[in-house]
């Protein structure tokens, strides 16, 4: 290695790498990047906080007798006007979903930072929180801070704004549109229909979805009141939502098949003798499609199945779901965890994933009620500590699951280049299962770069080398440890701009090295493009954020980058 890239190594050492184990940890929306502008929207870039400026250390500053409200405690209705005048940071305002909060004292507790917290100063927040962690209870994280609820427009004002809004369209003496201002036609939306018949104890009901081809990973079923019928059928940036008030009750509620545009289900009556002469009355918002962001996320009261130790201070769980509720998790997705923690609500996301690399389908009668998660507890978490003492048979909140990165994004691609830190490993899980075992993909070639503190901290390293010695043309990892101990031969210190590009520059795949000063590794110096290619990146914001800015500067195709946060 020249003297250089040692300089080089050393300096982005100190900005690229995973950063040590600290709270609070990386836990925010996925985030597609590239074309599709609506997630790069969501995204965030957490900073470096100051000592004692966790989310437990704000806890404890709300809950310890301090007036973080600045009005001892009295609340007061606030109009727009006066929201105005609240603006800086030694006197910060803000409105999110009509309820304004002075957020003063969350400043230097904000995990994105002073500046993207300035944004909303002064002015309804709400549209920009959504965008940003829509996910959060804020209600919860910033009570001690309520000032009053947000005085609506008057009258006026609203009429005001309306009239601003309403383009004018020119017309003719007589009336006609002016040649070349015609109004646009809106394209008619293509809503499922469903149909639904009866037969002795059983009915039958089956969604088609038209244009949209779905896998049973699409679709979220709640039937778990016996009596009201939720399904949800996930279509890119839309979901369809049936919810109906069924005309009698149901015992059971089953996915009998998901194929193509058309997803069919069966319910068992509770009462075979009942006949039904409709399958029941619609509900809020039944029979509709709508965007994927107006998605209501519901909790539910969960079972914990089943617990094993993956390394020192990871475990995997197999939470359970209620009766009569059904999901299957689509690849990179992930579910929210909350609880109370000294009077505050905290969530927190995790990905879901598989206890192997080589696992198969769960049989029939599992799949679908069980969500299987892989954790690292930190001892100065807010919620790792008491995920880290629940016992098998204990309840956890666990909500419905949420992601952006679509499935047809693995079917593109025949070569994934994996890049991951600590837990970031989850969703790359599931992508190589996804090659290897579920639809064993023969002409696949995936690289895996896979950071993190010392060798104990590494999880499954023994199944990604057995896959790598029975796949040597196809898989290949590479672990680079920032904290290793003097028994390790492989890579130290950081991911640079030097190993990175090395990482992605196409080679033979037959060569397997822990160092870059090796020849065969440097001697194609083209990077993969194209849409055949997929640059998969997970771990703390950080070091996501890092690694997307590396391959962007190698003039990686954005479309080909995709970065998972949480």
């Amino acid at each position: 290695m020249t003297d250089s890239v040692k300089n080089l190594v050393l300096n982005d050492n100190k900005m690229l790498g995973p950063p040590t184990a600290s709270f609070p940890a990386a836990n925010s929306q996925q985030r597609i990047s590239g074309s599709d502008k609506n997630a790069r929207k969501g995204s965030r870039s957490k900073v470096a906080l100051k000592p004692g400026r966790s989310l437990m250390d704000w806890v404890r500053l709300a809950n310890g007798g301090k007036d973080i409200q600045g009005l001892s405690g009295k609340t007061v209705t606030v109009t727009p006007s006066e929201l105005a005048k609240h603006n800086t940071v030694s006197d910060c305002w803000m409105a999110i979903r009509g309820r304004v909060y002075n957020v003063t004292h969350y400043m230097e507790y904000h995990p994105g930072g002073l500046d993207e917290l300035m944004k909303g100063a002064g002015k309804d927040a709400t549209e920009l929180f959504d965008q940003v962690h829509k996910w959060v209870n804020f209600t919860s994280m910033l009570a001690k801070c309520y000032i009053g609820p947000l005085k609506p427009d008057t009258i006026e004002q609203k009429l005001m704004k309306r009239k601003l809004k309403t383009s004018t369209v020119k017309k003719d003496a007589d009336g006609f549109v002016a040649p070349g201002k015609l109004i646009p036609t809106k394209p008619t939306e293509i809503v499922p229909r469903y149909d639904w018949y009866e037969k002795e104890e059983k009915i039958f009901l089956s969604i088609y979805t038209k244009t949209k081809l779905i896998d049973s990973t699409d679709i979220i079923l709640d039937c778990h009141d016996e009596q009201s019928l939720k399904i949800t059928i996930l279509m890119g940036e839309k979901f369809y939502l049936l919810f109906i008030r069924l005309q009698h009750e149901v015992s059971t509620v089953q996915v009998t098949s998901v194929n193509g545009n058309k997803a069919d289900f069966v319910l068992t009556k509770s009462d075979s003798t009942l006949k039904w002469t409709q399958l029941g009355k619609g509900l809020d918002k039944h029979d509709t499609v709508q965007t994927e962001a107006d998605r209501e996320i519901i909790f539910r009261d969960c079972t914990v199945k089943e617990i094993n130790q993956i390394t020192h201070d990871t475990k995997s769980y197999t939470i359970h779901l209620p009766d009569k509720v059904y999901y299957e998790v689509p690849i990179g997705h992930h579910v929210i965890i909350k609880d109370d923690i000294e009077g505050m609500e905290m969530r927190r996301n995790y990905t879901v994933c598989l206890l192997s690399l080589t696992a198969v389908k769960r049989e029939n009668k599992d799949r679908g009620t069980t969500i299987d998660l892989i954790i690292k507890h930190y001892s100065d978490g807010a919620l790792t500590p008491l995920l880290n003492r629940l016992n098998i048979g204990d309840r956890i909140s666990m909500s419905d699951c949420i992601g952006t990165f679509k499935r047809q994004r693995l079917k593109d691609a025949n070569n994934v280049y994996m890049i991951a830190a600590g837990t970031g490993i989850t969703p790359m899980l599931r992508i190589i299962n996804y090659y290897f075992i579920e639809e064993a993909v023969p002409n696949c070639r995936l690289k895996l770069f896979f950071a993190n503190k010392k060798e104990v901290d590494i999880i499954w390293k023994d199944q990604f080398d057995s896959l790598a010695l029975k796949y040597p043309d196809r898989f290949h990892v590479t672990y680079i440890l920032s904290n290793p101990n003097q028994a390790w031969r492989g890579l130290k210190g950081r991911i640079t701009a030097d190993l990175l590009k090395a990482f992605v520059t196409e080679n033979p795949f037959t060569v397997q090295t822990n160092s870059i000063s090796t020849p065969s590794i440097l001697t194609e110096e083209t990077i993969l493009k194209g849409l055949d290619k997929l640059y998969a990146i997970c771990g703390p914001d950080q070091f996501t954020n890092s690694m997307e800015s590396l391959l962007n500067g190698m003039d990686v195709e954005k479309e080909s980058i995709h970065c998972f946060l949480g």
